[in-house]
């Protein structure tokens, strides 16, 4: 796996799915790179729907935005932490703002 952190690499293609113990530590707010999210919920149809297209905006954005994804299920303190309170939810974190 390529190293996480804002030394990390440019991102890659694919669409990675973090937790609360990496989301930090890959984002790092966006400093090095701009990274495009995605809060979801496995249950939600919408983000059913939205999964293909997530993808393909992972592969047209590769090198340039990261594309990642948060399953706010289980990383409950990161949905917190950016006031999810619906799903889908995209969010664009670049230079230390969202």
């Amino acid at each position: 796996a390529p190293p996480a952190g804002p030394g990390a690499a440019a991102p890659q293609a694919g669409v990675a799915a973090l937790t609360d113990e990496d989301f930090e530590a890959t984002v790092g707010g966006g400093l090095e790179h701009p990274w495009f999210v995605k809060f979801y919920a496995p249950w939600c149809g919408h983000c059913k729907a939205l999964a293909p297209v997530w993808e393909e905006l992972a592969g047209k954005l590769k090198g340039s935005v990261g594309v990642v994804s948060v399953d706010c299920t289980v990383a409950r303190w990161t949905a917190e932490e950016y006031d999810i309170g619906g799903f889908p939810i995209l969010k664009l974190i670049a230079g230390g703002r969202v």
